[in-house]
């Protein structure tokens, strides 16, 4: 089963501001919810107050059976999303990554998911990817040292 994964798109990490990337990211799963794909949708916990998952996102989700919230402390998700799948019994066939912060949280999830799952196909969306700054992540190392299947939209 392909698996979206949906990173940290909450305050503090996206705003108003980042409507495009709030687009991007709730078009990504309306169209896995279409495919039947499963969907991880992972808010970072930490110390600082944080608001839940942008709602244009979670009411894309909102009477779809096959998703999960996950909660993470870390910038990574892999652990979470191991864990979800060993729980719910699910083989992942590809992993599709989006959310916020590119350079830390999603490179991790992404680092850390291809040492635990070797084989499965890595894709990233990149219109639905937040960068710190005016500067979009420069993903092209990390699409080699990866192997990631680079994406516009889904």
């Amino acid at each position: 089963m392909r698996v979206l994964i949906v990173i940290d798109v909450h305050v503090p990490y996206v705003l108003a501001a980042d409507g495009e990337v709030i687009r991007s990211v709730a078009d990504a799963v309306r169209h896995s919810c279409k495919r039947g794909d499963f969907i991880c949708i992972v808010e970072h916990r930490s110390s600082r107050p944080v608001e839940p998952t942008h709602a244009a996102v979670t009411d894309c989700v909102a009477s779809y059976e096959h998703w999960e919230r996950l909660m993470k402390s870390i910038w990574s998700a892999s652990d979470e999303v191991h864990e979800m799948l060993d729980r719910r019994k699910i083989t992942a066939t590809e992993f599709v990554v989006c959310g916020a912060v590119a350079h830390e949280c999603v490179v991790d999830t992404l680092t850390n998911l291809r040492l635990r799952h070797p084989e499965v196909p890595l894709t990233l969306i990149t219109s639905a990817c937040l960068s710190v700054g005016e500067t979009p992540y420069d993903w092209a190392g990390a699409k080699v040292s990866l192997n990631l299947n680079l994406v516009e939209q889904l």
